[in-house]
């Protein structure tokens, strides 16, 4: 899942690579708002509900489904024009867990699978570690970094019902921060600077997808603005110094055609791209490419 992950920021000749397999047929695609289109990689990657991150110079995805059934057990990496698998064990099976990279270290908080909902571990690149687990369940939730430290926020938990729940880690344990304003999961977040913000989602109290776009401030939640459309399942990245892109996700039903929102940093007003995505949804996994990756 998803998680948010820090992206180096898009230079001028980069691009945006873009893998979900929500719907087996969605091909890879390369994305850049200054040319205003998109490019059909026509390869397929077999694996949803993962989570990624880019540790040194390498891009990874971590845990997953995979379309034809089954769950992987081994790290992926993005190179050479592809997913290929590595020889790294995953600790446990992941599935709509969330990430987020620090300092070159992957923290991973809350798989939906065998009771690991509360069970965080971090990655390096190498090899993972132990890490203390949340208070609470945190499956389909969001990660950011936040004052220099690892949030974990949201998601689903007993009976189907949603948390506002926020905690964040110092080094030794999990804390609670202030909860959201709504409980919701399958949202995205992201930190910018003093504030931490979070994009749409799922509220099951009203079955329905939000809008709302709520910061905190290190002592408390606002409504800051409001999503061009309702969406969830939507990919959040820092696109430049001062905006922000949505990538993907639906309105729930059969509104699965989405289009690239971009965001200002400060203001939160938006506006939307021509081109559209259609079933990208659960967190894209969204990498910074240059523009000759896979040419």
């Amino acid at each position: 899942m998803h998680f948010s992950i820090f992206l180096p920021l898009v230079a001028a000749n980069d691009r945006l690579l873009i893998l979900n397999q929500w719907v087996t047929s969605n091909p890879a695609i390369s994305f850049s708002w200054d040319e205003n289109n998109t490019e059909d990689f026509t390869r397929t990657y077999k694996l949803k509900l993962g989570c990624s991150g880019v540790i040194g110079e390498k891009m990874y995805i971590i845990g997953a489904e995979g379309i034809a059934g089954g769950l992987p057990d081994i790290v992926y990496e993005v190179a050479d024009c592809g997913v290929k698998e590595t020889d790294i064990k995953l600790p446990w099976y992941m599935s709509a867990h969330s990430c987020t990279v620090i300092d070159d270290v992957m923290h991973i908080c809350g798989s939906q699978m065998d009771l690991h909902t509360k069970d965080c571990t971090t990655f390096d690149g190498t090899s993972f570690g132990k890490k203390t687990s949340t208070r609470n369940e945190h499956s389909w939730g969001a990660m950011a970094a936040f004052n220099g430290q690892p949030v974990v926020l949201g998601g689903l938990v007993y009976q189907a019902k949603d948390t506002a729940s926020v905690e964040t880690f110092n080094g030794s344990k999990w804390s609670a921060l202030p909860d959201m304003p709504s409980e919701k999961r399958v949202f995205d977040a992201i930190g910018l600077g003093n504030k931490l913000c979070t994009f749409g989602g799922y509220m099951a109290a009203t079955g329905e997808a939000s809008d709302e776009i709520t910061c905190f401030d290190g002592s408390s939640w606002s409504n800051v603005g409001n999503l061009f459309a309702p969406r969830y399942g939507a990919r959040v990245i820092q696109y430049t110094s001062q905006e922000l892109l949505l990538i993907g996700g639906t309105a729930g039903g059969t509104n699965s055609v989405m289009p690239f929102e971009k965001i200002d940093i400060d203001t939160f007003e938006s506006k939307v791209s021509t081109n559209t995505l259609v079933s990208y949804v659960d967190w894209p996994e969204t990498f910074v490419v240059s523009k000759e990756f896979c040419s």
